[in-house]
């Protein structure tokens, strides 16, 4: 085997030390990409709002309501089933907007509501849970709303969220007590309000804590939206003092922040690349929206001995990623020498 041979084989070596590292590291992402293709292949359901007269924008697809207090209606959602064959359910829940950790709004299904959330999307609107649809017909969802007596400034918003499950994999859940996990989904937006006047934001930092996310250290602030408004395109700055001369420790920078009305989230501060010491300290925010801006401040403390543990959790990662790559490398340098050595011995041949 010539030189010019054996390049090919080195080249598929590396790719393959390539893949095995990528199947390694990054299984969660490479699995929720094949599950997003697979949805968007094998969907049946297709889903179409009927705006009503009180839309305030009929420009959107998402319900924009103006209604007033104690009165209720019906909205209107068409589901088609494009499948030729077969049937399908389309499974609706009726959820309240809540801001995740990355500062975006979602309108996925949460245990526990904000402590400023009185009344919610999920007390006023009231459906159907399934709606089973034949093969290449559609089928109209009847919403219910009904508005709270109160008074209310500002908006309420939530989302008409409709997956799809295939009707015998919905009998089969059903005789043997398996969970179908739905793959398709769609989110309608329900924003309602009951005049254009525009609550006034307020920002509160709740709690300064330390933990972990996803195996990793943060110093984790609770930023909590009171009000029933939506905050958009937000800057933060957090900076973090040691309490004793008020040096500034560390600072981080976010943007494109948004927020659901009355909600929280934790503001995550990396831990990974500063080392912070056992000790008191003030962590100051500052959040800007347009001309409006926000300053927060509030003392936290990190303990010597929770620290620690953090840190032999993190290390404990580190140190089994390090097996694993030290592992791929040790395979990769035998596939080499093998290849060399079934090279020398043709020659020798």
């Amino acid at each position: 085997m010539t030189k010019k041979m054996i390049k090919p084989y080195l080249l598929l070596s590396v790719i393959a030390f390539v893949m095995c590292l990528m199947g390694s590291f990054n299984v969660v992402g490479q699995a929720d990409n094949n599950e997003q293709n697979e949805d968007a292949i094998a969907g049946s359901l297709e889903v179409k709002t009927i705006i009503p007269e009180n839309q305030r924008d009929k420009t959107k697809t998402y319900f924009d309501l103006l209604m007033s207090a104690g009165t209720e209606q019906v909205i209107q959602v068409e589901l088609k089933n494009t499948s030729q064959k077969e049937d399908i359910v389309a499974v609706i829940q009726i959820n309240d907007a809540t801001t995740n950790n990355n500062g975006t709004v979602e309108y996925t299904k949460s245990e526990k509501r904000d402590s400023t959330l009185k009344v919610g999307i999920s007390d006023l609107v009231r459906t159907d849970s399934e709606v089973v649809i034949p093969a290449n017909q559609t089928k109209t969802l009847f919403i219910q709303i009904t508005m709270p007596t109160e008074k209310l400034d500002g908006v309420l918003l939530g989302g008409i969220v409709i997956s799809e499950e295939k009707q015998r994999a919905l009998n089969e859940k059903k005789s043997t007590g398996t969970t179908v996990i739905n793959k398709f989904a769609y989110t309608i937006g329900l924003l309602l309000t009951e005049n254009e006047k525009e609550a006034e934001a307020k920002l509160k930092l709740t709690t300064v804590t330390i933990g972990k996310v996803n195996y990793r250290k943060f110093i984790k602030a609770n930023i909590q939206n009171t009000q029933p408004v939506i905050i958009k395109d937000m800057m933060i700055e957090a900076k973090i003092y040691l309490k004793e001369g008020k040096e500034i420790f560390f600072t981080q920078t976010s943007e494109n922040i948004n927020m659901a009305p009355n909600s929280n989230f934790d503001y995550l501060i990396s831990m990974e690349k500063n080392e912070f010491p056992a000790g008191n300290y003030i962590l100051e925010v500052k959040a800007k929206n347009g001309e409006k801006e926000w300053t927060m401040e509030k003392e936290f403390t990190i303990v010597e001995k929770e620290n620690k543990k953090l840190n032999e959790t993190t290390n404990q990662l580190e140190a089994t990623s390090s097996r694993k790559l030290i592992f791929y490398i040790v395979l990769l340098l035998f596939i080499l020498w093998s290849i060399n050595w079934k090279n020398r011995n043709r020659r020798k041949k």
